[in-house]
């Protein structure tokens, strides 16, 4: 994966990499928490953000409205917003992700 120009650019694609592997799986019902506000507020926007919002992500204006798309086909694509501390451990693996160039990792979590 190439560099993010911004955490709201590293959010979208990883958003986008994880709705086309659930495209290819085929699951109908998912929810995804993020501490990405303007993200989800975006996505929630049918318009795809208001005219503001669309300048300051040229970069990603279209991945989004492909999310978009895909989850208008038969999905149910669910977004809350949470706390970072409740997803510490999804946004190490992220960043480990990213460091690799991997699209995932693989991880047994000990608690």
């Amino acid at each position: 994966m190439e560099p993010a120009s911004s955490p709201l650019v590293a959010e979208v694609m990883a958003l986008w990499s994880a709705v086309q592997q659930l495209h290819r799986l085929s699951y109908t019902k998912v929810i995804f928490l993020g501490d990405c506000l303007k993200l989800i507020k975006i996505l929630y926007d049918k318009t795809g953000g208001n005219h503001d919002q669309r300048e300051h992500i040229p970069d990603v204006i279209n991945i989004i409205q492909d999310i978009g798309v895909i989850a208008k086909k038969n999905v149910v694509l669910v977004l809350r917003h949470v706390p970072r501390k409740l997803i510490d451990v999804v946004d190490k693996l992220a960043k480990e992700a990213r460091v690799n160039d991997r699209d995932y990792i693989i991880s047994w979590l000990n608690f």
